[in-house]
């Protein structure tokens, strides 16, 4: 796993968040989950940075964004609210 794969912001929300990658990257896949595990969300995505994301329908929480790209896997926590 690598912490440093993608930065997120802005971080609490209220609804839209950007991925920025720190080189260019091919596609990849994303999974936004919240505390307890549950999928909220899967997509796939282009490495084109920065990637933006609209959660404005999500209800106000804590939330973990899994993001992958030729199997090199980062994780982080955000806040909806």
């Amino acid at each position: 796993m690598n912490p440093d794969l993608f930065k997120l912001y802005p971080n609490p929300t209220d609804g839209l968040i950007r991925l920025e990658f720190g080189e260019a990257r091919s596609a990849g896949t994303l999974e936004i989950s919240n505390m307890i595990g549950e999928s909220i969300l899967k997509r796939e995505f282009s490495g084109h940075s920065p990637y933006e994301l609209d959660l404005s329908s999500l209800p106000n929480g804590m939330y973990i964004i899994h993001v992958q790209f030729d199997g090199v896997y980062g994780v982080q926590r955000f806040v909806k609210q």
